[in-house]
């Protein structure tokens, strides 16, 4: 039967529209839920359909024409969900309720994630160094096998958010943060604890399933680590002891065959020549150019109160998210007067892309060089000077923009860093770890890196979350925070429907898998995404996708009818009803689950057999917005709108 898409542009909101609601939640045990619009519990239960118990029946995942692909030539494909912090180690009669929750909505897969957070009873070292807790293991090594027993892969990223120690041995332990970011892949003591701690874990032997880790064809997938790059990063931000050793890396990578002397000459412009630029007029503004050798005169007649009515640009122009380039030119006029120079989108909305600066000429030739930052990626900037805050005549000349050369250097070292880093440490998993599945890492939301895993890993893995939460004045409060509370259809270029557009530049060479992704709560649009994500993933053929995040563990995991997390769907219905169709959808093989669906204004529809339900929106009992701006959270139960 085939899958109905309504691509409708919705109308944004700052409430909720609906003002009927019904309280539902599932247990639990969720094949005890009550009806839900006269449908019972078990038409939710996706996983009786999708799963093939137990995991690793088909033998080890691996990589096979761009895919993943088992050891007997079944193809594979996991519909996942992420389990943060210590969800990864539940007691053990929570571990049998956990897994058979994940199993009854139809994930096949679990991405366990941030284990390392912490010291046990949170994560899953022991005492203050890099030694793994016994018990913590022990924890681990049931709810794994719970979970293969119920046909369910797993996903283990090894650095996630660990806090080195002194006691690891590490100077400066407490200034590195979380992952030790950045620094994790260049510092040779970093990256020996790394080894360690993978050897340990992936060489363990868990008794439940009788295998090692890195034997158990039940483990699907093996990230070196998570939202950890080099591309983008700032060694001014390192501690002193790190920032003297990067320093030192650069200065011999610069020496090797004179790259500074090369990077110097090899610089080209990345705007024609001003001759090719051309006028842009609004409103009833006049003017004319006349052109020279390198340069233009513009004649500027008319203004209006609006200077940016007349500009002198090119566009086509293409700009990397957080790359520093210079822009360079010589100015003058006929009597003293103000231009400006701007980088923005040449489409709607018209976005400004870093550079926004005026700039007084006189009668003499002034150069002027303007670093800025690009703040988005774009392949079709406009860049071009703003003429109309009055009447008069400007020469123009010597236009250049070029990337920052020191910058260039040091994006072009820390690429090399990075890719050394990550060969090394796959040959290190494949080699003398004995890893035998698809090896690679969490994105992180630099696009510059996606080239580094094509070339260095053998998937190529990204995230996308809609709606974020914005905490601008205490991060503690988990009432003060922000949100747009918009349609993912009001900006096609960003989040959950960038992601859904596939590879750029052509084809992709390598499996395609989003380790993140998230419509965020409490945006009231959030039934749009799980179905239409899982449509489009399937018709691009990805590989796999995890949905952030199922708990994060510190007692949400025994929540089951009261949200209290902008990511954690234990508690959400809505949510859970969707993944539930979703996965059918991306997971079904070789034939078309028999159900359609629609997305409106106000709800997903799902049409199968003779049943049609729709699931709006969702809230907690008493939760919204305060006349102060904050949100109140509410309390249990979870109520979903009635459409």
């Amino acid at each position: 039967m085939r899958v109905l898409f309504l691509f409708l542009f919705l109308v944004t909101g700052t409430a909720y529209a609906q003002d009927n609601w019904s309280s539902y939640y599932f247990p639990v045990d969720a094949s005890m839920a009550t009806d839900y619009q006269g449908v019972p519990a078990e038409t939710f239960d996706s996983g009786k359909s999708v799963l093939e118990p137990p995991a690793g029946i088909h033998g080890f995942n691996a990589v096979a024409k761009r895919h993943f692909s088992f050891t007997d030539g079944t193809r594979a494909r996991f519909w996942g969900t992420n389990l943060c912090f210590n969800a990864s180690f539940p007691e053990y009669d929570q571990a049998e309720i956990l897994a058979e929750r994940i199993a009854f909505f139809g994930f096949n897969a679990v991405r366990l994630l941030h284990m390392d957070y912490s010291f046990e009873p949170d994560g899953i070292f022991e005492g203050t160094s890099g030694r793994l807790s016994a018990n913590q293991l022990k924890k681990l090594d049931y709810f794994i096998f719970q979970l293969k027993q119920r046909g369910i892969y797993v996903d283990m990223c090894l650095l996630s958010s660990r806090s080195f120690t002194e006691a690891d041995g590490v100077p400066a332990a407490a200034l590195l943060g979380r992952g030790a970011k950045g620094t994790a892949i260049f510092d040779p003591t970093l990256i020996t604890l790394q080894k360690q701690y993978a050897l340990d874990l992936l060489t363990h032997l868990n008794p439940y399933t009788k295998m090692r880790y890195c034997d158990d064809p039940a483990i699907a997938l093996v990230e070196i680590n998570d939202d950890n790059t080099l591309a983008g990063f700032k060694p001014s931000t390192l501690p002193e002891y790190y920032k003297k050793e990067y320093n030192e890396m650069l200065d011999i990578w610069l020496s090797e065959a004179n790259r500074r002397d090369a990077y110097e000459g090899s610089q080209l412009s990345l705007t024609p020549e001003i001759r090719s630029w051309e006028m842009e007029k609004h409103a009833k503004t006049s003017m004319l150019k006349t052109l020279g050798q390198n340069e233009v005169i513009l004649y500027v007649d008319k203004v209006t109160p609006t200077p940016w009515h007349l500009q002198f640009c090119v566009g086509g122009v293409r700009l990397a998210k957080d790359f520093e380039y210079v822009l360079k030119f010589s100015a003058k006029a006929g009597h003293p007067l103000t231009i400006g120079a701007e980088t923005q989108q040449h489409f709607p909305p018209w976005q400004n892309l870093g550079l926004n600066r005026n700039f007084d000429l006189t009668d003499k030739f002034q150069t002027f060089e303007v670093p800025f930052t690009a703040t988005e990626d774009c392949d079709n900037a406009k860049v071009g000077f703003i003429v109309g805050f009055e009447t008069g005549d400007i020469t123009i000349k010597d236009v250049s923009l070029h990337e920052n050369v020191l910058a260039a250097e040091i994006r072009d070292f820390n690429y090399s860093l990075e890719k050394k880093y990550l060969n090394q440490m796959r040959a290190y998993l494949r080699d003398d770890v004995g890893v035998k599945v698809p090896i690679g890492i969490g994105a992180s939301a630099n696009p510059a890196q996606l080239s580094l895993q094509e070339e260095c890993l053998d998937y190529v893995d990204h995230r996308a979350f809609w709606d974020l939460p914005a905490l601008p004045d205490k991060p503690t409060d988990m009432g003060d925070f922000r949100i747009l509370d918009k349609s993912i259809f009001t900006n096609p270029n960003r989040g959950i429907l960038s992601i859904i557009a596939g590879p750029k530049g052509g084809a992709k060479q390598s499996p395609w898998t989003v380790s993140e992704w998230s419509h965020c709560y409490p945006n009231q649009f959030a039934y749009e995404t799980p179905l239409l994500l899982a449509e489009k993933a399937r018709q691009n053929d990805w590989d796999a996708l995890f949905q952030f995040v199922f708990t994060s563990g510190h007692g949400a995991e025994k929540t089951y009818d009261d949200i209290h997390s902008f990511f954690d769907i234990n508690a959400n219905a809505q949510q859970l009803m969707l993944c539930s169709f979703a996965g059918r959808l991306f997971l079904n093989n070789d034939k078309r689950p028999p159900f359609t669906f629609g997305i409106t204004k106000k709800c997903a529809i799902l049409k199968f057999g003779n049943q049609t339900i729709k699931v709006g929106s969702i809230k907690n009992t008493d939760s919204g917005w305060t006349p102060e701006g904050k949100f109140n959270w509410g309390t249990a139960p979870t109520l979903l709108s009635n459409n």
